[in-house]
């Protein structure tokens, strides 16, 4: 009697070898490496993320696009011709990190303390004064400074110079604007220092003549504990002191074209310390952004000296006539 074979099938899964695990790498954004040890027999290996079938081939590594990237589930099973599956190999690709943007640089700037100096000499024969600027170094990184007058580039000085200086020789007419920027390796320039010449004249109140008017109109508030009119004019004359070269900030700003209507009111707040707090500006004035500069460097050096009990607010108006 023969005895018939009707086969016999493989009843055996595939096996890992001993410690054998997944290597997850993300190569780019959206593409993720994986990579396995063979199994201990001929197979094929299908390869899941986040229970999706991806691949099921019999290379041992697989490039897996468009994962997401968050935290994704990698599953890896040996399968052999008669479709019989090893245990998975597991394994979890962490999310990626959105990089964190560093905030945009600031151009380099100057302490709010700090002050332009402007030394002027006696004129030659040509009428051609001799100059001197000095200035702090800024507060960030600077490569160099840029020294402008009326808004023209006079002079650039390096940031490692031994002295923060430039000594200019031209005729002066007393309403010239000095200033100073600091600039960086990307030739971004900060907020500048502005000062006027020492010798600019004031600029009289003169309605009758037609000139611009710049006057200190209200001063109130307590200095040294007393709100008396002698406490307040104490206060009052070191305001009016500044009042020349914050006349010449809005004379140079009328000059500067004939469409400006430059009636300007400024407020200063001055507190204890005896140096400003605050400085507002209203009008149409203030469309002029180097105005603003000017005479914002020129009042915020006004120094009343520390008291107790001081908090002053001061009103000064600029009219074209």
């Amino acid at each position: 009697m023969g005895l018939l074979l009707l086969g016999c099938a493989d009843r055996e899964s595939p096996r890992w070898p001993a410690g054998a695990s997944l290597t997850l790498e993300r190569v780019r954004p959206g593409r993720l490496a994986v990579r396995w040890p063979e199994a201990n027999e001929e197979a094929r290996y299908r390869v899941t993320v986040d229970g999706v079938v991806r691949s099921l081939a019999p290379a041992r590594e697989q490039l897996v696009d468009g994962v997401s990237p968050g935290e994704v589930e990698v599953r890896v099973v040996a399968v052999d011709a008669f479709g019989n599956a090893s245990v998975p190999l597991v394994a979890r690709a962490p999310p990626i990190e959105a990089p964190i943007e560093a905030p945009p640089e600031e151009p380099p700037g100057f302490a709010a303390h700090a002050r332009l100096n402007v030394t002027v000499g006696a004129p030659g024969d040509s009428g051609d004064r001799p100059i001197e600027l000095a200035w702090p170094a800024a507060e960030d990184p600077a490569v160099g400074y840029v020294v402008l007058v009326d808004g023209e580039v006079a002079a650039e000085v390096a940031a490692g110079a031994e002295r923060r200086r430039v000594e200019l020789l031209r005729a002066l007419d007393g309403a010239e604007v000095f200033e100073v920027r600091a600039r960086d390796a990307a030739g971004r320039e900060g907020p500048g220092l502005f000062s006027l010449a020492p010798q600019a004249p004031p600029v009289a109140p003169d309605e009758a003549s037609g000139a611009p008017i710049a006057r200190l109109a209200e001063v109130q508030g307590v200095w040294g504990g007393r709100s008396d009119d002698a406490s307040l004019d104490a206060v009052r004359g070191v305001l009016e002191r500044r009042l020349p070269s914050a006349a010449g900030c809005y004379r140079r700003a009328l000059a500067d074209g004939p469409v400006f209507d430059g009636h300007v009111t400024l407020e200063l707040a001055i507190d204890a310390s005896g140096r400003p707090t605050q400085i507002t500006m209203v009008g149409a004035g203030i469309a002029r952004p180097r105005l603003i500069g000017c005479l914002r460097g020129v009042l915020s050096r006004v120094e009343l000296g520390a008291g107790p009990e001081g908090a002053v607010r001061a009103r000064y108006l600029f009219s074209p006539r």
